[in-house]
Formats: C-alpha cells, sequence, structure tokens
C-alpha cells in the first residue's frame, strides 16, 4: 500500500504542491486507524501536521459540539424521508453553528496546538 500511495503521490507531484501551501493541521482522536505508519507517511508528504487530541476528552473534539446541537435539533421532528433529515441539518447547521462562536471558541481552544 505504502509504495502504491508514495507512486500515486509522485505522478501527480502532490507533495510538490502541497510543500508549497499552508501548513494543514488535522485533529484526530486516537482511533488506531488515525495512528497507522501509512496515515503519518501520507501526512509528512503532504506537509499535514497531525495533533491528537487526548484520549477520552471529547470536551476537546470542535466536532463534539456540532453533533450535539444537530442531534438535540433533530430529536424534536419526525423525519421520514433522508432528504428532510440532510434538509434538517444543513437548516441547523446554517442556523446555529455557522458564523457562530464555534468557530472563534475553537481557534481559543486550539490556538496554542496549531503553532
Amino acid at each position: 500500500k505504502k509504495d502504491h500511495i508514495y507512486n500515486l503521490l509522485m505522478i501527480y507531484n502532490l507533495f510538490r504542491i502541497c510543500e508549497k501551501l499552508p501548513r494543514i493541521v488535522v485533529f484526530l482522536d486516537n482511533a488506531k486507524a488515525h495512528k497507522t505508519d501509512l496515515v503519518k507517511f501520507i501526512a509528512k508528504i503532504l506537509n499535514i501536521h497531525l495533533l491528537y487530541i487526548p484520549k477520552y476528552s471529547p470536551d476537546l473534539a470542535p466536532v463534539e459540539l456540532v453533533f450535539k446541537i444537530l442531534k438535540d435539533s433533530l430529536k424534536s421532528n419526525i423525519l421520514t424521508t433522508k432528504k428532510e433529515i440532510i434538509d434538517k441539518c444543513l437548516d441547523t447547521f446554517e442556523a446555529k453553528c455557522k458564523g457562530s462562536g464555534i468557530y472563534d471558541w475553537f481557534l481559543k481552544k486550539y490556538l496554542a496546538f496549531i503553532n
């Protein structure tokens, strides 16, 4: 797998493109799949910094806050189709998450780790 992925990165010159871009920081939980040598290898080549949050700390995972908002919104409705669920999630995200303090909270909480 590693050789195949490396060859694809070389063919498409992705590593050259990524080295010229600002560094990307990806926050991950401690799932085994996130800590494999292959993931670390790809991240290094693509100039991606992997930042693992501490175990058992959903309060540090910003997506958990978004999931809570979405779950609270969904549980008070009777939705019968996949489209209704998707539309409700999108509407809730637009109304309660996008442009809210979640983004600012995230920056304040993690800014020290991003450097």
